[in-house]
């Protein structure tokens, strides 16, 4: 229960400020330092894009020598081949989306709202949202 709580008072901000989607149409992404090994940081970059055409792509990048994904990352996952599973809204209009990767076969839940992109992955559906496999972005362009 308190798993859902955090959840609610995550996303209660991000969709009451939901805009049209000319808003939400660029460049999320955000930069977590992953671990430090013998006293070197290391960092992973994630990027999700969402174009007006409605085609978007999600990239991992790993930095090695950064805790800040500074410099260029080794890309460990890219994706740009979804198929929308659900979407709540018409387009323009959209507020989530459900998509599956059909290169990886991974499902990912998007809520956009504000200059904010709530994702989770999932192996299977439904996707839960599971705090591991959710990251918060940030709109960059």
């Amino acid at each position: 229960m308190k798993f859902f709580m955090k959840i609610a008072v995550l996303l209660i901000p991000i969709c009451a400020s939901a805009s049209p989607i000319e808003s939400r149409v660029g460049v999320y992404a955000e930069c977590v330092k992953w671990t430090t090994v013998n006293g070197v940081e290391h960092s992973k970059g994630f990027e999700y894009a969402l174009k007006e055409d409605q085609s978007q792509y999600l990239e991992i990048k790993y930095y090695t020598g950064t805790a800040k994904c500074e410099g260029d990352g080794e890309v460990v996952m890219k994706a740009e081949n979804f198929q929308i599973l659900d979407r709540i809204g018409k387009f323009p209009q959209v507020l989530t989306m459900t998509l599956k990767d059909l290169d990886g076969g991974d499902y990912y839940k998007l809520l956009l709202g504000g200059d904010s992109l709530v994702l989770t992955s999932s192996a299977t559906l439904p996707v839960e949202y599971d705090i591991q496999r959710t990251i918060i972005l940030t709109k960059v362009q």
